[in-house]
């Protein structure tokens, strides 16, 4: 198994449909590398991601939009560092 010696975190905002936030949360919460930490009172699920480049990062938001329920993503905060 190689070893890890990159990371690239990023801070997502996700829109959701009221009725579907419990739903696009327990998926989101399912996606290895994210977690999510609340929902806002607009709907929005705070999320971080964090992957060891940023082609998984890209990949892993490309597939949030693929979840029923999501209306929108926003990229927040990024940090991508050799460790």
């Amino acid at each position: 198994m190689a070893e890890k010696n990159h990371i690239d975190i990023c801070g997502m905002l996700v829109q959701v449909l009221k009725n579907k936030a419990q739903q696009v949360e327990d998926n989101l919460n399912a996606i290895a590398g994210v977690e999510v930490h609340g929902l806002s009172a607009d709907n929005q699920l705070v999320v971080i991601i964090e992957q060891d480049t940023q082609a998984k990062i890209i990949d892993t938001i490309d597939g949030f939009n693929a979840i029923s329920g999501v209306i929108s993503t926003q990229l927040v905060y990024q940090h991508s560092e050799s460790i």
